[in-house]
């Protein structure tokens, strides 16, 4: 079976629009999210001990922190945010329970915080 020209201008056609369409990034995290992930935290924060659904979420925090630089942002807006709404969520009880979780996010968690880079 040929296809025709007029067939074959269509698909190229039709191929070339799809190439051209800007390719939009889907959130895979917001701030809701992020809050959620680190809620079972707060206890430590306030003197309590690392529990296990604290590091659950701080690792699935982690973990999307390196998906995309556009989440890294976002996880880090996010943080810098709720710094500024809560006073113990300081940059050294986030560090101290992330290191007691075994990993290290790779912003430090501040007012300060350039989230930009």
């Amino acid at each position: 079976m040929t296809l025709s020209s007029s067939s074959l201008f269509t698909i190229t056609l039709v191929a070339l629009l799809f190439l051209s369409v800007p390719h939009c990034h889907v959130k895979a995290i917001d701030c809701g999210n992020v809050v959620n992930f680190l809620t079972p935290c707060i206890s430590y924060i306030n003197g309590g001990t690392v529990s296990h659904s604290c590091c659950y979420g701080v690792k699935r925090l982690y973990k999307a922190s390196y998906s995309s630089e556009y989440d890294l942002k976002e996880i880090c807006t996010c943080l810098k945010q709720e710094a500024l709404q809560f006073s113990e969520l300081t940059a050294d009880a986030v560090e101290a329970v992330t290191k007691k979780c075994g990993v290290e996010l790779p912003f430090r968690v501040s007012i300060d915080v350039d989230c930009s880079t």
